[in-house]
């Protein structure tokens, strides 16, 4: 890789948003913002990737929660929105570019509890069956779009797109709301999604990790992994279309999501090797393809697949990065290694963009945002300089 693209990104993460010493409007940086910013610093300047993290967790509520943000947006309900669980592999990452391993475990000692407060919420307000399965309570807590409909009988997979750039899209009566005015339970939205629990897995993975490392021993956690994996694997697995379904429980029936969701298991230790052997093969036959590269966010030859849309086709870093990692854990080191070329020579080719067009061979430029380059750098830096997560020591 060019020394010079390096430079450009180190360049990009150095002056692509507000420092803090600056009066800059650092409220319009979203939480999973400063936590990429963090994630990018680790190795350059540890003691500025702490005051990322440490941003990245501003808003958190007394209860434990994170709520969502969308800048500009205001929900007139009380059930908050939630970021999503990334918060622990991005800590998880920090300790490991630790400069010594005692800033590492003070790091932990800060960081770790809040973690666990945020995951713990996550457990306690969205496990609506209880049975270890996080539920979406509304379109903008999706990781990607999915749409609501039941698996066609005897018919290849095809996935059908949102009409949404980065949320689901799903159809009320007139005048009906997704927003809940009370408690969870009561969202007309309610999706048990297969890379949210993903998440949800990884994130534990990470915080177990963690404890080990403080001697703090946290076992409702293993319990709630335990019931995670196994609930996901009962519930959420499909052996027909090797993937893993969600399931809306207002309606009860399982939604293919048009989406790389189904796969999205794969970062975690939700699948044993042979689902992962059978998710594997279902990948292949609807992501790759010679003239495309790995990985779009949506299967390439579906009908409503729309490249240039985030989150309906396009190709995003942050997907590729775990993707990446998840496709080692299970030794497909062939299709990790893909996706890693494929997503660094984009950046070399195109510039620091979130997202990009899959299709090789394209005369127009294939970067579709104006994008987040402080954001895509950190990714950037991360894809080429990190190794596999939870390395032994």
């Amino acid at each position: 890789m060019d020394k010079e693209l390096v430079k450009e990104a180190q360049k990009h993460l150095a002056f692509g948003f507000p420092r803090f010493q600056e009066k800059a409007p650092l409220s319009r940086t979203t939480s999973w913002e400063w936590a990429v910013y963090a994630l990018g610093h680790a190795r350059s300047d540890w003691t500025y990737a702490l005051k990322c993290f440490d941003q990245a967790l501003k808003e958190q509520l007394p209860s434990g929660a994170i709520p969502l943000s969308v800048p500009d947006a205001v929900f007139p309900f009380t059930a908050p929105l939630l970021e999503r669980p990334y918060q622990a592999l991005v800590l998880w990452r920090l300790f490991e570019y630790a400069p010594s391993r005692e800033n590492g475990l003070e790091l932990l000692r800060y960081f770790f509890p809040k973690i666990l407060k945020h995951q713990q919420y996550w457990y306690r307000s969205r496990d609506l069956e209880d049975n270890g399965l996080m539920c979406l309570i509304h379109p903008l807590e999706a990781p990607l779009p999915m749409r609501f409909t039941e698996p066609p009988e005897n018919e290849p997979f095809q996935a059908e797109a949102s009409t949404q750039n980065n949320a689901l899209a799903r159809r009320l009566p007139s005048g009906r709301s997704l927003l809940p005015s009370g408690p969870e339970e009561d969202s007309l939205f309610q999706v048990q999604d297969p890379y949210l629990n993903a998440l949800i897995c990884l994130s534990n993975t990470s915080l177990l990790q963690m404890g080990q490392y403080l001697r703090i021993e946290v076992p409702e956690l293993m319990e709630l992994q335990e019931l995670t994996v196994f609930s996901a694997n009962e519930k959420l697995w499909n052996a027909e279309y090797g993937i893993y379904l969600a399931v809306d429980l207002v309606s009860g029936i399982p939604i293919l999501s048009g989406s790389l969701s189904g796969w999205m298991p794969l970062i975690s230790s939700i699948p044993d090797q042979a689902n992962a052997e059978a998710m594997r093969v279902s990948f292949e036959a609807n992501f790759l393809d010679e003239d495309y590269r790995l990985c779009a966010s949506q299967p390439i030859h579906a009908n409503q697949t729309d490249f240039q849309a985030p989150g309906k086709g396009a190709l995003h870093l942050w997907e590729n990065w775990l993707l990446y990692q998840g496709l080692l854990q299970f030794d497909f080191s062939d299709l990790a290694q893909r996706v890693r070329k494929d997503t660094l020579e984009l950046m070399e080719e195109y510039g620091f963009h979130l997202f990009f067009h899959p299709q090789r061979s394209r005369i127009e430029h294939l970067g579709l945002d104006q994008g987040n380059e402080a954001a895509a750098a950190s990714i950037f830096l991360e894809l080429l300089q990190g190794g596999p997560f939870f390395r032994e020591d």
